[in-house]
This record gives structure tokens, C-alpha cells and sequence, in this order.
């Protein structure tokens, strides 16, 4: 079932991607009924995703929040607020609309974003500089040591 238009606004994609239920069973051919899709013995304290770019890089289509890509970052979102997950890193193109992050996530994380060259992480054959964001759930995540000052200091 299609829950929303792809061709809709960004805006329009998040209300309905907010007001849509958070499926949390499935069907299970191990047991052959419906079993949870996110048991509590599943939870994790942090998650790592690398979301699509084609729509934020310059390869790319360059629609930013617009394009359907988009509808992506704004589940991975919905999911990981309803889980509480309590640290999120995303990488992504260091052209990646940190509006568009702020209004999916900001209310319930703290981000930081870092800036990444290749050489940095000891791969100069690759060309492409990424971002790293670093989301932490601000109900129960202190931040000790400011992330861009430790990545600094380090290299």
C-alpha cells in the first residue's frame, strides 16, 4: 500500500511518513506467525548508516530534500525516535542539507557533523570526501568530549 505521494513536497513526505503507523510485526516463515520485528533483545546503543546521496551529491541529481531519496533519511528517522536509539552516525557527501537533518532529527538528537578527506582515514586512492553525523539522543546521551575537537586532535 502507498502510503504517500513520491512526488509530493519534502514537507509533504514527512507528515505523512510521521502519521503512518510504525509497522512492528511481520509475517515469520521460521515460526509461521507474526514476530516482532524490533524485539527488545534487538536494541542497540548506536547505529551506523550510510543513507543514499543521489539526490545530495554533485554526481548526483542534486534535488536535496526534494528528491525521493529523501523519504529515506525521514523513516530512518521515525524509526530510530521511536526506538530511542541513543547514537546515530550517518555518513553521507559533505553537501548533505543539514536543514534536512535538523528538521528530522533535531528535536530529539544533538548532531555534530565532521568533515572527512579520504587521506584522513588512510584511503588517498579514493576521491570522494564524506560527512560523518553524529546524532545523540538528547534524553539520554551527555556529551563528554566535543567530537570535532577529538577528530581534530587526532589527526
Amino acid at each position: 500500500m502507498n502510503l504517500f505521494d513520491s512526488s509530493a513536497s519534502f514537507d509533504a513526505r514527512v507528515r505523512a511518513i510521521d502519521r503512518a503507523p510504525l509497522t512492528l510485526k511481520q509475517y515469520c516463515h521460521t515460526h509461521g506467525k507474526e514476530c516482532p520485528i524490533f524485539a527488545k533483545t534487538c536494541q542497540s546503543d548506536y547505529d551506523i548508516s550510510g543513507l543514499p546521496c543521489p539526490d545530495m551529491s554533485p554526481c548526483g541529481r542534486r534535488m536535496y530534500e526534494e528528491g525521493q531519496t529523501s523519504s529515506v533519511f525521514a523513516c530512518h528517522a521515525k524509526l530510530h525516535i521511536a526506538l530511542q536509539t541513543p547514537m546515530l552516525i550517518i555518513e553521507n557527501v559533505p553537501e548533505l542539507r543539514m536543514n534536512m537533518i535538523t528538521k528530522l532529527y533535531g528535536r530529539h538528537y544533538a548532531i555534530k557533523q565532521l568533515f572527512v578527506e579520504p587521506t584522513h582515514t588512510g584511503h588517498a586512492a579514493v576521491a570522494r570526501d564524506r560527512t560523518y553525523l553524529i546524532l545523540t539522543l538528547k534524553s539520554r546521551v551527555v556529551e563528554i568530549h566535543n567530537v570535532n575537537k577529538v577528530y581534530e586532535d587526532r589527526r
